[in-house]
């Protein structure tokens, strides 16, 4: 079972949350707070949106991913240069939020 809060929280339409927990992955909970589902990854810090399709779009500070219910990945953008990114840096630059624009 899971407590502990999240961040970018979405109500599915199935009735189940999906939420990033920063350096720790993207996870699905059910109103019994189950975990249904999860994508465990290091890299995630800002925000995941399920897609009409099924899969989730994630967004991490130097990349965007869509994986499969599977947790197969369906394409990758990645910043190549990250060499300005420090601690301090990072919440300025790269990826903060997207938006899967379908059609």
């Amino acid at each position: 079972m899971y407590t502990n809060p999240g961040f970018d929280a979405e109500p599915l339409p199935n009735n189940n949350i999906l939420f990033v927990l920063p350096g720790n992955g993207v996870y699905e909970i059910n109103r019994n707070k189950e975990i249904v589902w999860f994508y465990k990854t290091t890299k995630v810090s800002h925000d995941a949106d399920r897609l009409p399709n099924g899969n989730t779009l994630i967004t991490t500070a130097i990349s965007l991913v869509e994986i499969t219910q599977k947790k197969e990945v369906v394409w990758m953008l990645s910043i190549k240069d990250t060499s300005r990114f420090t601690k301090e840096t990072s919440s300025q630059l790269g990826f903060y939020k997207a938006e899967r624009i379908v059609g």
